[in-house]
């Protein structure tokens, strides 16, 4: 349920992203826009989604109990990694380190100074 449910709200909002979708694996991937940060990887886990960002983190989204069925919970999730990915593709996430210890957080504009290599959706970071 959520990993159809995920695909058509990539499709809607973002419809001109290329993504490859396994339908047998329930995983929808996301090419990188810079090889050295990695696919965005969304793995539909029966009760939540699970985003792997990059060579850097993941996260997990939602709890659904998928015997009720319950299409506002299913939206809300969707709608979360949706928001979640409009700030990645905007360069509103910074990523640091790698998938052994690294993580991201969300820039706020004239906000965010670091002296941590790291990375945006589009490349390398410079604050």
């Amino acid at each position: 349920m959520l990993y159809e449910a995920m695909k058509k709200e990539i499709e809607d909002k973002f419809p001109s992203l290329q993504f490859s979708a396994d339908d047998g694996k329930k995983l929808i991937s996301i090419p990188p826009a810079y090889e050295q940060v990695g696919s965005i990887d969304i793995q539909d886990d029966y009760d939540e989604l699970t985003i792997f960002v990059g060579n850097f983190t993941h996260w997990h989204c939602g709890y659904i109990n998928e015997k009720s069925d319950d299409i506002e919970e299913v939206k809300e999730i969707v709608s979360e990694v949706a928001e979640y990915l409009q700030d990645m593709f905007n360069d509103k996430i910074f990523m640091w380190g790698s998938a052994m210890k690294g993580g991201g957080t969300q820039l706020i504009e004239g906000d965010f100074k670091t002296k941590r290599e790291g990375y945006v959706w589009s490349g390398p970071y410079h604050s």
